[in-house]
C-alpha cells in the first residue's frame, strides 16, 4: 500500500516500499504487524524513510524481546538493483526495517 503514495525525501520525490528483516525465531503476526504501523506514519508526514532513521516504539516490539526499535537500512545484501524499482513514477526504493535495540 505504501507504494501507491509519493514521498518526499531528500532526493526528491518517490515511492517506498518497506521491508521487515529479522532472524526467523522472531518472524510471527506481531511482527509483521509492524509494517502497516510503519507505513502509516511515513504516509501522515508524507516523507520517506531515510536509510540510518530509527522507528522508535518505546517499548518491546515482542513479548520478552530487547527489541524496542527499527533501524532503517539499505537491503545491502541483495544487489544493488534491487533496492531501486525505477519502473515505476517516481521510482520506488526498497527499505529494510531490522530490529535493533
Amino acid at each position: 500500500r505504501l507504494g501507491h503514495y509519493e514521498l518526499c525525501s531528500p532526493r526528491g520525490h518517490l515511492r517506498q516500499e518497506l521491508m521487515l528483516a529479522c532472524w526467523d525465531d522472531f518472524v510471527c503476526d506481531r511482527m509483521a504487524k509492524l509494517l502497516p504501523t510503519v507505513a502509516d506514519y511515513a504516509l501522515a508526514e508524507h516523507l520517506a524513510y531515510l536509510p540510518g532513521q530509527v522507528f522508535e516504539f518505546g517499548k518491546p516490539l515482542l513479548p520478552d524481546s530487547p527489541f524496542d526499535t527499527l533501524l532503517c537500512v539499505r537491503p545491502f545484501l541483495f544487489p544493488p538493483s534491487f533496492a531501486v524499482c525505477e519502473d515505476t513514477d517516481p521510482q520506488t526504493e526498497f527499505i529494510w526495517l531490522v530490529p535493533v535495540t
